[in-house]
């Protein structure tokens, strides 16, 4: 838990960093306050996860999950596509490979806080 708990704590800092830095922005848009508030709802499964606290309904998280994995895959389209068919040149493939893993392996807890964390679920009820 010890690493669910120092990933909990640097998201938590990038978006404190995001919050502090938006006014400061040049182009500001609702999209980045409607950002940074799902950016910081999505916070609560890694902190339910990282110190095994039930927080709000299982199910809400399982849907908050989904959306997550969605928001994700429609964020990484475009460059995916661009780097695949228009300019497919291996390195560049190979790192948003390895960067789309990585960001889905972020969801891990995500993941297992709304759909393995049975026990954590029945004592919160």
């Amino acid at each position: 838990m010890k690493l669910w708990k120092g990933i909990f704590w640097v998201l938590v800092i990038l978006t404190l960093f995001d919050l502090v830095s938006l006014p400061f922005s040049d182009d500001i848009e609702v999209y980045d306050f409607i950002a940074l508030t799902i950016g910081t709802l999505f916070l609560i499964p890694y902190y339910g996860y990282a110190y095994q606290v039930a927080i709000g309904w299982k199910f809400l998280w399982q849907i908050s999950f989904v959306v997550n994995v969605v928001l994700i895959g429609y964020g990484i389209q475009d460059p995916f596509i661009e780097n695949v068919f228009y300019k497919p040149e291996v390195v560049d493939i190979v790192i948003l490979l390895l960067l789309t893993s990585s960001v889905f392996a972020l969801l891990i807890p995500c993941y297992r806080y709304a759909f393995k964390s049975k026990e954590l679920w029945s004592e919160g009820i």
